[in-house]
């Protein structure tokens, strides 16, 4: 299991459901599509509007709609929806030259203000809920996308229904929708994690032609 996992999982523990009652503080991870991943320590709620900031301390420069939360540790939540809605003042001198009384380079503009990865955003958090199976909560948070639905029902006429496993794994398929792309990669690492560990997905995942191929290649037979 990848080192982010126990850390995001340690950071939950240590927050306590008390962060979860009132605000959460998280950070923008990552510019997907047309909106940005946050991270947060504790659950979130979708169809709320978060707070975006440059630094925890400063003014409000943007919001952002909260579309998807996952539903396990680690806590991400898609933002779209994104625009800058405070401009503070600019100035075309550095604070360098402000102190020292310098001019600013000839044909110097100040840039506007931009919402980007690395920046803290402020939400409303939720109580967290009973821990469960992280592969089971993914798979199912999965299933409630239509893109994934229709790929569990892409094959041929008179073809065997796919299985989660089957279309999570399939290393060909690309995926537009950035929640289904992040949640496949949540689902693969945690199928790998448990692989190492020795773990071994449901039966029910796989067709059953499959699940006889599993236990035949799991290992060396008894038989002599």
């Amino acid at each position: 299991m990848r080192l982010e996992w126990l850390a995001a999982a340690l950071t939950v523990m240590v927050s306590g459901s008390a962060c979860a009652q009132g605000n959460v503080e998280g950070l923008i991870t990552a510019r997907a599509g047309k909106g940005f991943w946050a991270r947060f320590p504790a659950p979130v709620s979708a169809g709320q509007n978060a707070r975006i900031r440059a630094f925890r301390e400063s003014q409000v420069l943007g919001t952002a709609r909260v579309e998807w939360t996952s539903a396990t540790a680690p806590f991400e939540a898609y933002l779209t929806d994104a625009r800058v809605v405070a401009v503070p003042e600019l100035s075309a001198r550095t604070p360098y030259q402000v102190l020292f009384g310098e001019r600013p380079v000839a044909g110097h503009e100040a840039a506007p203000p931009m919402l980007t990865p690395g920046m803290h955003v402020e939400v409303e958090g939720r109580a967290a809920e009973p821990a469960g199976d992280a592969l089971a909560q993914t798979i199912r948070q999965l299933q409630e996308r239509p893109d994934f639905r229709a790929a569990l029902e892409s094959g041929g006429r008179g073809a065997a229904r796919r299985t989660a496993a089957q279309v999570v794994q399939d290393p060909r398929r690309t995926w537009n929708d950035p929640v289904i792309a992040r949640l496949v990669e949540r689902a693969r690492d945690l199928l790998a994690a448990r692989g190492q560990m020795g773990g071994q997905a449901p039966a029910h995942w796989f067709t059953v032609a499959e699940s006889r191929t599993q236990r035949t290649e799991s290992g060396p037979s008894d038989r002599r």
